[in-house]
């Protein structure tokens, strides 16, 4: 494997690591082309999924002393049961018909996929309603647990549940070291299902030493960049965090619905 690959899966991975640490999602979705450009679609998705996992590990010994308890139940138990069932679901919807195709640039054929279409529609959605202030004491635990559910299920089926947790965790009064550390942990607990569920199709394939070697060089880039995304946190006023939030949600959303992020 040559080395200038090694080098930008490190850098790739560091990038995305400090991104996804301020915003609580992005590092699968930017890791997952990059692995796909050596690597069998199987092997690059079950490396992804191992690098997102140690990530969020990591993040969750930086940070969990922020987690907010009250939010982490009434979302996260919601979250994980709805991810489990959206995971069964998945075949469903790989099964559905594609709404349109098309090229860019005459060389990418993209698809516009009719889950992908349902949430990002909803992320653009709520972005564009950021006006409308919610607080935690306002915000009822219904409200929660209903984000918790659609958060989780079409996480399940698309595997972008990273997204719509941050969005609705964003419409509350947590701070941005409660923000970080509560959809941490929730976003471990969705993993650790995802990856029972679709274990049984990822532990069976066979691993070279060069897609072992990258899922290490991955790890240790995302591991610094816990280390420089803490401390960016640490300088961001409370403005700045939110806007940085709010902008990816959008940037995502309008790449989800145009097919430019791959599952």
């Amino acid at each position: 494997m040559e080395y200038l690959y090694l080098i930008v899966i490190a850098v790739i991975a560091c990038g995305a690591s400090v991104m996804t640490f301020i915003s609580g999602f992005g590092l699968g979705t930017i890791l997952l082309p990059v692995f796909m450009f050596v690597f069998p679609l199987p092997i690059a998705i079950a490396a992804t999924a191992i690098v997102h996992f140690g990530n969020n590990i990591a993040k969750l010994f930086a940070v969990y002393r922020d987690i907010d308890i009250p939010v982490l139940f009434r979302f996260g138990i919601p979250a994980i049961i709805a991810a489990a069932i959206g995971a069964l679901f998945f075949e469903m919807a790989a099964s559905m018909p594609i709404l349109y195709t098309y090229t860019l640039n005459n060389i990418y054929e993209l698809k516009i996929l009719p889950v992908n279409l349902i949430v990002g529609s909803i992320i653009i959605i709520f972005t564009f309603l950021d006006d409308i202030k919610i607080t935690q004491q306002k915000l009822s635990a219904y409200w929660l647990i209903i984000g918790g559910v659609l958060s989780g299920f079409f996480g399940g089926i698309s595997g972008h549940q990273g997204a719509l947790r941050s969005l609705v965790l964003s419409k509350t009064s947590l701070s941005k070291q409660q923000f970080v550390a509560t959809g941490v942990v929730i976003a471990c607990c969705v993993d650790i299902v995802r990856l029972f569920l679709y274990g049984s199709s990822i532990s069976v394939q066979t691993y070279t030493v060069d897609s072992l070697l990258s899922i290490i060089v991955a790890l240790c880039g995302a591991f610094l960049g816990i280390v420089i995304g803490k401390k960016q946190l640490q300088s961001m006023t409370h403005r700045q965090f939110h806007s940085i939030v709010k902008y990816g949600l959008l940037l995502f959303g309008i790449l989800l619905i145009f097919g430019l992020l791959t599952r």
